[in-house]
């Protein structure tokens, strides 16, 4: 099997439109859990802790990484973030919207998913003056893009998604 490698570029993946999928994890962070000025006070320690991870690892053209290791390490980091960075009526509003538009699935997973995207994204904005950093988002970005486009291909697009 031959190894996955992201594709290069200073974005998410590889689309000409952003996955629809960036604005309901904008709305998720911002309007929901109210994280913007927690993500913003504390973003150095949140990119550090996911960061932390990269050397644990392997290497995302190694035969070994099935293409989701970042995301795997980084997820569990977001739902502290999403926890720690929000007021419990916050949290709750927001799990209360997880469970109108998807009753089925577990709303704490689905917020801490729309929490790391939209720290995915943020961190590659702000990475461009370290090249490594700007490797590391480029990474965690195409996971995610992978992750969305085999999980969900056929999933509607046209804005009428509740989450």
């Amino acid at each position: 099997m031959e190894p996955r490698q992201p594709p290069p570029g200073p974005q998410l993946g590889v689309r000409t439109q952003p996955h629809p999928i960036f604005e309901r994890a904008r709305f998720a962070v911002e309007e929901q859990l109210k994280l913007t000025e927690f993500v913003r006070d504390h973003r150095p320690q949140i990119y550090d802790l996911i960061a932390g991870g990269e050397p644990l690892l392997p290497a995302a053209d190694s035969a070994v990484d099935s293409g989701g290791s970042m995301v795997a390490w980084a997820l569990p980091l977001a739902a502290r973030v999403a926890l720690a960075g929000s007021s419990e009526a916050d949290f709750r509003r927001a799990v209360a919207w997880v469970r109108a538009a998807l009753p089925a699935a577990d709303p704490v997973s689905v917020l801490s998913a729309l929490t790391l995207i939209y720290l995915a994204h943020h961190g590659q904005e702000e990475a461009s003056a370290d090249p490594h950093r700007v490797q590391l988002w480029q990474r965690i970005g195409w996971e995610i893009e992978s992750l969305l486009e085999s999980a969900a291909p056929e999933c509607p697009s046209n804005g009428t998604e509740r989450v």
